[in-house]
């Protein structure tokens, strides 16, 4: 009885854990009895800062209260992702057993899947409640973080559209296109708020000490031996901003190969030598530049917005950021209404308030500046066409540069994720021993015996996808951890000395 206690208060700490951590910003002058919104978010204090103030000001302008915002913070987007999962899940499990209904075995799976064929009731039942009263994750937004993540939150039936279809504003449907060199921007359910490319992050005198003479401004150039055990990289099983880097490092690859199976092998391959030079592997995306520009790291892969903020900060031009071209699509971090908000007319309004003019102003201008922010200098690029138009680099133009292909990667966007940690992670240690074999005789270009054994892949492009689907998760890691930990020893044993 007292174990089970202990256990039912430990899973109630874990839950409660992230709602005692909320982070409120500055109330002005909210006061009790005011709107409250919970909003979820991987964006950093900053974007929070500038936003929460900006939205409570224009909410007590326009409807005559301030609002107090109480920032969610658990984690990367995918820590995000799998927290609304539990909370849903739990919440309607809890409503569903209230209303007298039965939970049978591994419905918590099937509830929140594409599709079911074995409990086709629940999972029809929990998409067709959007009220707080019955059930809710007690969470009214979540922002930021990447589209796919969005869209899956969609498919998984915890994002609502915030607008009847066909009602939506007409500015916005003006502004915010549907798509764009094949990335989505917007949909029903998903309203892109700003874009982001992915790049390269160095630190310039790091590079200085490394010999190296022009810095890096492709992917590949991340693989040279120079680097090794020099390079930043976040877990993209962790962060959703750097799987979606390895991605482009992959469709870039697979546009220059004759067909896509070669391409994507290709392309996981300089993702491999770049997990090969990596010096480590960081749950956090934000912590590669803040490293690079203390000069912790030679250079790391970034995302846009992070690496200009930290060079903003580093100053003296001592860190720099670059997007390889044709080397990256440029994408949108979108924000989503949760199904059932506890606040829901409050959030739709703070939607139309990110994609205002006035909104989407506090993305790209300086502090002080009119309609600008009034403390950080956020270094994002606003989404709305208008906006946008006004900037030195206008993202609609940097789009034409790279075309994302869909077709190619999207569906193998979570089997990557799992490949480059069973091939970078889970069997690091391998990797780096048998690279720097390698490089202490010669280089890849002396050791094409063992280069071709430190690169062979476990699955490939056509049948990667159905491996994973075939087997359990955990079974079909261990088992590529094995092959690439294998192989690694493999080639450090070929390796002509």
């Amino acid at each position: 009885m007292i174990r089970n206690l202990s256990v039912l208060l430990a899973a109630a700490a874990i839950v409660a854990l992230p709602f005692l951590l909320r982070q409120p910003e500055a109330t002005g002058n909210w006061r009790q009895g005011d709107p409250v919104l919970t909003i979820v978010t991987p964006h950093n204090e900053a974007i929070r800062y500038e936003f929460g103030r900006a939205f409570s000001e224009w909410h007590a302008r326009k409807f005559g209260q301030p609002v107090k915002i109480e920032w969610l913070n658990v984690g990367g987007t995918t820590e995000i992702s799998r927290y609304l999962v539990s909370e849903y899940v739990a919440a309607f499990r809890a409503w569903w057993i209230a209303q007298g209904q039965p939970w049978p075995a591994g419905a918590a799976e099937e509830v929140v899947a594409r599709k079911t064929d074995k409990f086709p009731e629940l999972h029809q039942r929990f998409r067709a409640v959007d009220d707080a009263r019955q059930f809710t994750s007690r969470i009214d937004l979540f922002f930021g973080g990447g589209e796919y993540d969005h869209t899956r939150a969609y498919q998984q039936g915890l994002t609502v559209p915030p607008w009847p279809a066909g009602q939506e504003p007409a500015e916005v449907v003006a502004q915010i296109p549907a798509t764009i060199s094949g990335e989505t921007w917007r949909t029903p359910y998903m309203l892109g708020t700003c874009v982001s490319t992915f790049g390269i992050c160095y630190n310039r005198d790091r590079l200085r000490d490394l010999g190296v003479k022009s810095p890096p401004t492709r992917w590949v150039d991340l693989t040279d031996p120079v680097y090794f055990c020099q390079v930043g990289v976040a877990d993209p099983t962790k962060s959703g901003s750097i799987a979606k880097a390895f991605e482009m490092i992959i469709q870039e690859q697979m546009r220059l190969a004759a067909n896509p199976a070669d391409g994507w092998a290709a392309g996981l391959r300089v993702v491999q030598l770049i997990g090969a030079n990596a010096r480590y592997f960081t749950d956090s995306a934000s912590k590669v530049p803040i490293d690079v520009a203390a000069g912790d790291a030679a250079a790391g892969l970034a995302i846009d917005f992070y690496a200009r903020f930290q060079a903003q900060t580093a100053g003296h031009g001592q860190m720099e950021y670059v997007t390889p071209v044709g080397g990256s699509s440029v994408s949108c971090d979108p924000i989503s209404l949760l199904r059932g908000a506890p606040n829901r007319e409050v959030a739709v309004r703070f939607i139309e308030f990110v994609l205002s003019r006035e909104g989407q102003g506090l993305w790209a201008g300086k502090p002080g500046t009119p309609g600008g922010p009034v403390k950080y200098q956020l270094c994002r690029v606003p989404i709305r066409r208008d906006v946008a138009a006004e900037l030195p680099e206008n993202p609609y133009e940097l789009a034409k540069s790279f075309t994302y292909r869909p077709e190619w990667t999207a569906g193998h966007f979570n089997v990557q994720r799992d490949l480059v940690r069973a091939m970078c992670l889970d069997s690091g240690d391998e990797l780096r021993t048998a690279w720097k074999v390698i490089i202490d005789n010669g280089g890849p270009a002396r050791q094409p015996a063992a280069m071709e054994v430190l690169q062979q892949l476990p699955v490939g492009w056509e049948n990667a996808r159905e491996v994973a689907k075939q087997k359990d998760r955990l079974t079909y890691l261990r088992e590529w951890t094995q092959f690439f930990r294998a192989n690694y020893r493999r080639a450090e044993a070929v390796v002509a000395r």
